[in-house]
């Protein structure tokens, strides 16, 4: 099992002009995933939060912004390794990032890098 927590922050427009948020924090920590099921919880947080990808225990992926229409609020959730440090769960954490981005651009067509 690897250990994920996820987060989220919410902002309107006022807000986001401030670069601000308007709420912040855990939706949930220390959450236990099996590889499969982390590969497609990486698949729903594709973006990763640097570029090219390095250190990966400490790298986060974050979603597609939600909006609600109603009231232009929109909110963002990020994955974390819980224990970014831990080799195995870190090892664990790229094998499944690897494998969700593969499903992701054979989805669209494209061929993997090498």
């Amino acid at each position: 099992m690897i250990d994920v927590s996820r987060t989220y922050e919410t902002w309107d427009y006022a807000a986001a002009e401030a670069g601000e948020t308007n709420d912040h924090g855990w939706d949930w920590e220390n959450y236990p995933f099996t590889f499969r099921e982390l590969v497609s919880l990486m698949e729903e947080h594709p973006h990763p939060s640097c570029w090219p990808v390095q250190d990966m225990g400490h790298v986060w992926f974050s979603s597609d912004d939600d909006e609600d229409y109603r009231t232009g609020d929109r909110t963002r959730y990020s994955i974390h390794l819980s224990r970014p440090d831990e080799r195995r769960q870190a090892r664990y954490w790229l094998k499944a990032y690897r494998t969700a981005e593969r499903r992701r651009l054979a989805y669209r067509g494209a061929s993997p890098a090498a």
